[in-house]
């Protein structure tokens, strides 16, 4: 484990998607989850995950890095969230989770 990362590589002839997926479903922990892929973000919702898209991730990094050389941006939230049902003032409960998670890192 390196700065709180844990990398696991896949056996040869596993597939690394399913590799995941069994972690995830075996731990039963909130588990962080760095992935574009919607299979994969899909069963991290349903098992009590949180996915971060990479793309957010990779920006949450950048960010990272321009706060320590000491240049600071004014943060704006992610308007690539769609609102769906309920009211358009409450975030919704993935939305949260995100937001959540998206601070931890």
């Amino acid at each position: 484990m390196i700065g709180g990362v844990r990398v696991i590589y896949s056996r040869l002839g596993d597939k690394a998607d399913e590799v995941i997926k069994i972690m995830i479903e075996q731990d039963r922990k909130e588990w962080i989850v760095i992935t574009s892929d919607r299979e994969i973000m899909s069963h991290a919702w349903k098992n009590s995950s949180v996915p971060v898209p990479s793309d957010q991730f990779i920006s949450r990094l950048e960010q990272a890095d321009t706060d320590l050389r000491g240049d600071y941006e004014v943060l704006e939230e992610d308007d690539s969230i769609q609102q769906q049902k309920g009211s358009p003032r409450q975030r919704s409960k993935k939305e949260k989770s995100l937001i959540r998670v998206l601070n931890k890192l």
